[in-house]
């Protein structure tokens, strides 16, 4: 977050630039928390040649779920242009109706479901049954097993390696997709496993997403409080805000 307010056009010279006058400041990085900007990965090494990186979990979470959203968008079309006899398409309409309105379902914590919620899905499921949508499902639970249920390194790459024998990769390019972005980043990924001194995120985008929150006013002030935060961020980006390096 803090390099992204020097860098309106990234590239990985001027990172570079940055990362070097932050050590002539006095900034010694320990841990460089990172999105899926490949030159990162190298120049943050060239620089603080000590520093850990973590790819922050938000943007792996991403990643990953935009691929498999779009092998569900797939699957969603290909059964709405799925050829049905006069009778049946009615409900055809209707099964296609349900699936769009409760997409999130499929990418939700089984956790965070309710008991509602869970019964809905399994229906779902049913309905769909033997599609992408079953494999979905279970890759999700796979993905978060993996990142929440590896005690160690090691283990984190067993749970990688078994994905990868089991040709989740082949089911589509939008699989595919996922297995070469794991196979790619992932020790950037589970830097956080085995070292208490890394999260496995930096809560750069949640903060991000908060100010923008409060910047764009949108339909009015809630409160008297909101109004003057509002303010405050006014100032600072009228008046204290840096100015981008432009080496």
């Amino acid at each position: 977050m803090l390099v992204s307010l020097f860098l309106r056009r990234r590239s990985e010279k001027k990172l570079k630039v940055v990362l070097r006058w932050f050590r002539i400041l006095g900034i010694e990085a320990k841990v460089c928390y990172v999105d899926g900007w490949a030159p990162y990965l190298v120049a943050i090494p060239a620089v603080y040649p000590q520093a850990k990186i973590q790819y922050d979990y938000f943007h792996i979470i991403q990643n990953i779920w935009r691929h498999l959203y779009r092998a569900f968008t797939a699957y969603r079309q290909a059964f709405k242009k799925t050829p049905t006899e006069k009778a049946q398409r009615a409900l055809q309409k209707e099964i296609h109706k349900k699936l769009w309105n409760n997409r999130y379902l499929f990418f939700t914590r089984q956790a965070n479901l309710s008991a509602e919620d869970k019964a809905l899905l399994e229906e779902l499921l049913a309905e769909h049954e033997g599609s992408i949508l079953e494999h979905i499902v279970a890759f999700t639970r796979r993905i978060w097993d993996l990142f929440d249920n590896s005690p160690t390194k090691l283990a984190a790459h067993l749970k990688r390696f078994d994905l990868i024998a089991e040709g989740w990769g082949s089911l589509s390019k939008h699989f595919a997709k996922v297995m070469n972005f794991l196979n790619t980043y992932f020790r950037s990924m589970i830097t956080y496993i085995d070292d208490p001194n890394v999260q496995r995120h930096s809560l750069a985008e949640t903060t991000v997403r908060m100010v923008r929150r409060v910047e764009h006013v949108r339909q009015g002030f809630k409160s008297a409080r909101g109004r003057a935060a509002h303010f405050k961020l006014w100032q600072y980006r009228r008046y204290l805000r840096p100015q981008p390096v432009n080496p």
